[in-house]
Protein backbone atom coordinates (compact mmCIF):
# COMPACT_ATOMS: atom_id res chain seq x y z
CA UNK A 1 0.00 0.00 0.00
CA UNK A 2 1.63 3.04 -1.58
CA UNK A 3 0.72 6.42 -2.37
CA UNK A 4 2.76 9.52 -3.82
CA UNK A 5 6.44 9.85 -4.44
CA UNK A 6 7.44 10.01 -0.87
CA UNK A 7 5.58 6.77 -0.50
CA UNK A 8 4.24 5.12 3.04
CA UNK A 9 5.01 1.71 2.97
CA UNK A 10 3.29 -0.65 5.62
CA UNK A 11 4.12 -3.93 6.47
CA UNK A 12 1.98 -6.47 5.97
CA UNK A 13 2.58 -7.70 9.80
CA UNK A 14 1.33 -4.49 10.69
CA UNK A 15 -1.80 -4.51 8.67
CA UNK A 16 -2.64 -7.79 10.26
CA UNK A 17 -1.96 -6.54 14.03
CA UNK A 18 -3.87 -2.82 13.93
CA UNK A 19 -6.95 -1.75 15.32
CA UNK A 20 -8.96 1.24 15.78
CA UNK A 21 -8.13 1.60 19.28
CA UNK A 22 -4.22 1.93 18.35
CA UNK A 23 -5.18 4.64 15.45
CA UNK A 24 -7.31 6.20 18.01
CA UNK A 25 -4.72 6.66 20.63
CA UNK A 26 -1.64 7.01 18.38
CA UNK A 27 -3.35 9.93 15.36
CA UNK A 28 -6.57 10.46 16.45
CA UNK A 29 -6.69 11.44 19.68
CA UNK A 30 -3.55 13.19 19.39
CA UNK A 31 -3.98 14.93 16.26
CA UNK A 32 -7.52 14.66 15.21
CA UNK A 33 -10.41 14.70 17.52
CA UNK A 34 -10.18 18.42 18.08
CA UNK A 35 -11.87 19.20 15.10
CA UNK A 36 -13.02 15.64 14.47
CA UNK A 37 -15.27 15.02 17.80
CA UNK A 38 -18.54 14.41 18.71
CA UNK A 39 -19.36 18.14 17.09
CA UNK A 40 -20.44 17.06 13.94
CA UNK A 41 -19.26 16.12 10.65
CA UNK A 42 -16.60 13.62 10.16
CA UNK A 43 -17.01 12.45 14.20
CA UNK A 44 -12.97 10.04 14.34
CA UNK A 45 -14.47 9.75 18.07
CA UNK A 46 -16.16 5.94 18.01
CA UNK A 47 -15.11 3.25 15.91
CA UNK A 48 -18.72 3.23 14.29
CA UNK A 49 -18.49 6.60 12.96
CA UNK A 50 -14.49 6.79 12.03
CA UNK A 51 -15.13 3.23 10.17
CA UNK A 52 -17.89 4.87 8.37
CA UNK A 53 -15.46 7.48 6.80
CA UNK A 54 -12.82 5.28 5.78
CA UNK A 55 -12.08 6.47 2.32
CA UNK A 56 -12.63 10.31 3.51
CA UNK A 57 -10.00 9.69 5.70
CA UNK A 58 -7.68 7.64 3.31
CA UNK A 59 -7.91 10.58 0.67
CA UNK A 60 -7.60 13.21 2.80
CA UNK A 61 -4.64 11.94 5.68
CA UNK A 62 -2.78 9.36 3.47
CA UNK A 63 -3.30 9.99 -0.51
CA UNK A 64 -3.43 13.67 -0.55
CA UNK A 65 -2.38 14.33 2.78
CA UNK A 66 -4.69 17.82 3.78
CA UNK A 67 -5.53 16.58 7.32
CA UNK A 68 -4.50 17.72 9.34
CA UNK A 69 -5.12 21.29 8.83
CA UNK A 70 -2.86 24.11 10.61
CA UNK A 71 -2.33 25.00 13.36
CA UNK A 72 -2.48 20.68 14.18
CA UNK A 73 1.49 19.70 12.53
CA UNK A 74 1.19 17.21 9.86
CA UNK A 75 1.51 13.32 10.60
CA UNK A 76 4.75 11.77 11.08
CA UNK A 77 5.98 9.09 9.00
CA UNK A 78 4.93 6.84 11.60
CA UNK A 79 1.38 8.21 12.38
CA UNK A 80 0.91 8.22 8.48
CA UNK A 81 1.85 4.33 8.35
CA UNK A 82 -0.66 3.66 11.28
CA UNK A 83 -3.38 5.13 9.14
CA UNK A 84 -2.67 3.93 5.77
CA UNK A 85 -2.18 0.39 7.63
CA UNK A 86 -5.65 0.88 9.36
CA UNK A 87 -7.00 1.34 6.03
CA UNK A 88 -5.84 -1.04 3.89
CA UNK A 89 -6.73 -3.58 6.38
CA UNK A 90 -10.21 -2.44 6.01
CA UNK A 91 -10.38 -0.48 8.91
CA UNK A 92 -10.95 -3.28 11.57
CA UNK A 93 -12.04 -2.21 15.16
CA UNK A 94 -9.67 -5.78 16.61
CA UNK A 95 -6.55 -6.54 14.62
CA UNK A 96 -7.01 -9.25 11.71
CA UNK A 97 -4.50 -11.23 13.68
CA UNK A 98 -6.32 -11.46 16.97
CA UNK A 99 -3.45 -10.32 18.44
CA UNK A 100 -3.47 -6.97 21.25
CA UNK A 101 -1.60 -3.62 20.71
CA UNK A 102 -1.04 -0.97 21.83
Amino acid sequence: FSVRDDEIKVSEQLIRSISYQEVYEKVFQPKCIGCHGSSGGVNLESYKSASSHLEGIKNSTVVRRTMPRSPVKGLTKSELQLVAAWVAAGGPELPLDGSTTG
